[in-house]
């Protein structure tokens, strides 16, 4: 069998986020928002009886299910929530402009175990993609843009890596 690379990206590939990084010591730490694309590279080996690795239609339906939760979204870590109700998280942080409180409707926050940094949401976007993608799939690789000429990749080696 061969190994063979997919590469994927373009308009569809795109999705718009607001997040917060405190400890930035600059506009970061305001709640801001940035409109990202993403790039994907799946390695695998090539299917003998369907003489592919995946079928594109398949990459792009998994890729666009996984950008759709963190679209519009607000994208906060799990440490600055101080309370919930049933519908909503309340949010607290403090930056070099000061203190900010946010309540926020569950269905438009997106909490995660670290800040919402360009790193760690590729690293979230490829953990979600891999976990969807068939056995015969040997690597995934994401680049994010955040914005213009900003941009972070995230591989991930299905040989190393941890289970999803």
């Amino acid at each position: 069998m061969n190994e063979t690379r997919l590469i994927m990206s373009g308009d569809k590939f795109n999705f718009d986020y607001m997040h917060v990084i405190p400890d930035h010591r600059g506009g970061c730490s305001s709640a801001h928002g940035h409109s990202s694309t993403i790039a994907l590279t799946v390695t695998g080996l090539v299917d003998e009886e369907r003489h592919w690795v995946v079928d594109f239609g398949e990459i792009k339906r998994v890729v666009l299910n996984v950008i759709n939760e963190l679209d519009h979204r607000f994208i906060v870590c799990k440490n600055y929530m101080y309370a919930q109700t049933e519908g909503s998280y309340q949010v607290r942080w403090r930056s070099i402009y000061g203190t900010f409180d946010l309540v926020a409707p569950k269905e438009r926050v997106v909490l995660l175990d670290t800040d919402p940094t360009v790193e760690a949401l590729s690293a979230w976007v490829v953990h979600h993609v891999v976990e969807q993608l068939p056995e015969n799939v040997r690597s995934v690789n994401v680049i994010m843009n955040e914005g213009v000429g900003k941009a972070a990749e995230v591989v991930w080696d299905m040989s190393t890596a941890e289970d999803v």
